[in-house]
């Protein structure tokens, strides 16, 4: 669960950080009409799937309807609020330019290293000792070779 919430804070600033650049370009005049024109959810490529849903499964039509018009209708839903979501974010970095999201993005940056090494650590003490293990072996069997050998 912290992975995908870092995931999504992630992705926030990264849309922040493009409205940021977005606004510092000078070329985009009214960024409500850049956002509404080129980013909208396409409702017909779930149909299409859909379509296809109810050719491969072998229930009967009415169930396969059934379950293709829940599945369409939660995809729709949540493709849509993410294309809201994602305008929002665009939006408010072009409309706040004096916030510095580089600052946070770097943040991110070492929670992953973070949790990167912490997730590690249990891994190296394991691995250290099996190490020293072989280490420890490989001189007992040199000392009974040079102890046989005279």
């Amino acid at each position: 669960m912290k992975l995908f919430s870092t995931m999504i804070i992630l992705i926030a600033f990264m849309l922040m950080l493009i409205g940021h650049t977005l606004y510092e370009s000078g070329e985009i005049e009214n960024i409500y009409n850049l956002t509404e024109n080129t980013l909208s959810w396409n409702y017909n490529y779930t149909e299409q799937v859909m379509d296809n849903f109810t050719d491969m499964t072998s229930i009967n039509i009415a169930q396969a309807s059934r379950v293709s018009n829940m599945i369409g209708k939660l995809v729709d839903a949540l493709g849509y609020s993410a294309m809201q979501i994602s305008k929002y974010f665009i939006e408010f970095g072009y409309n706040n330019p004096q916030y510095d999201y580089n600052y946070g993005l770097m943040i991110i940056k070492l929670y992953f290293i973070f949790m990167l090494v912490s997730v590690s650590i249990p891994i190296m003490i394991p691995a250290a000792l099996v190490i020293y293990l072989i280490f420890i072996g490989i001189k007992k069997l040199i000392n009974i070779i040079r102890k046989n050998g005279k």
